[in-house]
């Protein structure tokens, strides 16, 4: 199935999924092709080229720039999900406080426990009007996952 298949067809499940921002569908499309490849099978890259650096915070990622509105945090299969969602909730809370206000963690993989573990800290953080939207990625498309 071609990457823009599994997009549509993810739209057809979940409205909140056409909203995106642009620049979240790129890395969301980078994630999907990285699935294709079997690149998530590894940690999540720290190179991603990209030329939304100036529009977006990435983690993990090599380059620091300036805090930006919207924060995109990847996890991939090897990488520790609750360590990678902290990072990011740290980031919108410490780091970038007040000026993080569109949070997505893009993960291929999903352990509610994990999120249930953060749901204090996330609720915190929403409490600073902060958006935090979860899109767990899989060969079958991209869910809106609770928290």
């Amino acid at each position: 199935m071609e990457i823009s298949d599994i997009f549509k067809e993810s739209y057809r499940n979940q409205s909140r999924l056409q909203d995106l921002r642009p620049e979240v569908e790129e890395i969301l499309s980078r994630v999907l092709n990285d699935l294709e490849n079997g690149k998530t099978n590894e940690k999540a890259p720290h190179n991603i080229e990209s030329n939304l650096y100036s529009n977006i915070n990435l983690i993990p990622s090599d380059f620091y720039g300036q805090c930006t509105d919207l924060l995109i945090v990847l996890c991939y299969d090897k990488d520790d999900i609750y360590y990678r969602f902290k990072e990011g909730l740290d980031n919108a809370i410490e780091k970038c406080y007040g000026i993080n206000k569109d949070v997505y963690f893009i993960s291929t993989q999903w352990h509610s426990n994990k999120v249930k573990e953060l749901s204090g800290y996330i609720k915190s953080v929403r409490q600073n009007d902060v958006r935090i939207t979860f899109i767990h990625v899989t060969a079958n498309g991209c869910v809106i996952m609770p928290s």
